[in-house]
């Protein structure tokens, strides 16, 4: 009893008490838009331990809201089988700021349903939100030493229980404890010192074990990536092959998000930080190809984004060293050597001559014109992308970052949607321990959003059990009434900067059928 005792009370402290130690990458999980007629910010900030408590900051940037409610629905359960929601609380007025914690009882996908009640009706919203487990939490010394003392109390409490139990409670009361009652004490008190402390060594023993299982099988790693590079008629192909074999209890088949299987983004090592933005195609089960553009030689580091069809987002990692591009290649990107952006004027062609066609959506910059500030950078002939409101920002600030494409009479240029979205915004600290690609609605997976909302149908319709919403997913360019229709001239990314340092961004916008990428740089406070 007093080993199961002690085993509980350790694994409560730890998980309750200890500090962890800080993410890696940019985990937070931001949604900057409307619930109904309230303008809303999201932020959530996922444990790194599961059970764990997600911590929920909404703030409603107009209106007079009454009432904030969160509720966690896990992913196939759907709101009827989910917990009744928690009513967030109110901590700011101007503008009305909620606070609420959730608990994420199971690793997996959840969907952070946040309902909005006040002079303007009722709106909802929901924001898909990753719960794994990225890290362990030690236990601190002061602990460590309360439960020694009281792990000790119970053993030499146990042996003096054992004692009186076989020796002076088996002599008639009135008379003295003889020495064969003596005797017999202190062998008992010997044969329970060897079964508690084989029992504490037993305990120990599982708890290594079990310790390990969890470092091996439950706490998140990213599957194993390899990247190749092949050769076809002068043209340079880079291949993906995701090693899903040793994690079949969490990979499951992918969804496309923005049309996409999967996002990646290729950033060369040293100088130049040359930047792409490409779309494998799913050649087999787990195994992508993509058509390189004219890339200078060298090392480069790869982020891939996919999106599961159990709402899991993640991104995938490596590095790949390309050589140098054939010069048939550069030829047909080409379209002006005075303009910094290659586009694959051939891809329209209908005569490729046998070449693999690039997707119409990928894009790659060779531009890093920017002023000392910071704040602009050339992307073509006659354009420039100028970031509006660059700052002295820090660490884990939340803010907004806006931009604008100028012509060379520092006029606006319309600009169209790409992939849905007005633009795309990637983020990337130097030392390549951040990576994060960011839309203007937020940080979330919209394929995960998407899936849960579809999930929810299927559920609340009482469709069959056997119907699968991913079956059918398709989100390709129908992103929903947040998105802005063709027209517009700025484009806005909300973000907090997960850790002080130096970054590197990329901006991306569409304007008269071209991608234009702008390369910008900011230094993040502590």
């Amino acid at each position: 009893m007093s080993r199961i005792l002690s085993v509980f009370l350790v694994a409560i402290l730890c998980l309750w008490t200890s500090t962890s130690e800080a993410h890696v990458g940019s985990p937070n999980v931001i949604l900057e838009g409307k619930a109904g007629n309230y303008p809303v910010r999201i932020v959530i900030r996922p444990p790194d331990v599961i059970p764990g408590v997600a911590e929920i900051t909404i703030k409603v940037e107009s209106g007079n809201p009454s009432k904030v409610t969160v509720r966690p629905v896990f992913s196939d359960i759907g709101k009827k089988g989910s917990p009744a929601p928690d009513e967030a609380k109110r901590i700011h007025d101007q503008p009305p700021q909620f606070n609420a914690g959730l608990w994420f009882m199971k690793m997996g996908t959840y969907s952070v349903d946040v309902e909005v009640e006040g002079d303007r009706g009722h709106g909802s919203l929901s924001v898909p939100v990753n719960a794994s487990a990225t890290n362990t939490r030690p236990m601190t010394k002061p602990y460590a030493a309360v439960l020694i003392a009281l792990g000790l109390f119970l053993f030499f409490g146990a042996l003096a229980i054992i004692r009186s139990a076989w020796g002076q409670s088996l002599v008639p009361p009135g008379a003295a404890p003889t020495l064969r009652d003596r005797r017999r004490g202190l062998i008992a008190v010997s044969v329970g010192t060897l079964f508690l402390s084989a029992s504490l060594f037993g305990g120990k023993y599982w708890w290594n074990l079990d310790e390990m299982d969890y470092k091996n099988n439950r706490l998140y790693k990213q599957v194993p990536v390899a990247a190749t590079i092949q050769s076809s008629l002068d043209q340079l192909l880079l291949e993906i092959h995701i090693d899903a074999k040793g994690n079949r209890t969490r990979w499951a088949p992918l969804i496309p998000d923005h049309g996409k299987l999967m996002h990646l983004f290729l950033v060369r090592k040293g100088a130049p930080n040359i930047f792409a933005h490409l779309h494998p195609a799913a050649k087999k089960d787990n195994f992508f190809s993509v058509p390189l553009p004219p890339l200078m030689e060298g090392v480069y580091d790869f982020f891939g984004d996919i999106t599961h069809e159990n709402g899991f987002a993640e991104t995938l990692t490596g590095s790949v060293e390309i050589p140098a591009p054939p010069a048939r290649i550069t030829r047909l990107y080409t379209i002006d050597e005075s303009d910094p952006n290659c586009s694959p004027i051939w891809y329209e062609q209908k005569n490729m001559n046998g070449l693999v066609p690039p997707d119409p959506d990928d894009s790659t910059t060779s531009s890093f014109s920017f002023d000392s500030a910071g704040s602009s950078a050339q992307v073509g002939r006659y354009l420039k992308i100028v970031w509006l409101n660059p700052g002295n920002y820090k660490k884990d600030e939340q803010v907004t970052l806006k931009f604008q494409m100028q012509d060379k009479n520092n006029k606006p240029v319309e600009l169209q949607n790409y992939m849905g979205m007005e633009g795309h915004a990637i983020f990337r600290k130097l030392e390549n321990d951040v990576f994060a690609h960011v839309h203007p609605l937020g940080t979330f997976s919209m394929a995960s959003q998407q899936l849960f909302t579809q999930k929810e149908k299927v559920i609340s319709s009482k469709e069959s059990p056997a119907t699968n919403p991913s079956n059918s997913f398709n989100n390709s360019n129908d992103m929903d009434d947040h998105v802005k229709s063709d027209g517009f001239s700025e484009v806005s990314f909300p973000y907090a900067f997960p850790r002080a340092g130096r970054y590197q961004f990329w901006v991306q916008m569409k304007t008269s059928g071209r991608i234009y990428t702008g390369t910008f740089h900011t230094e993040i406070q502590p």
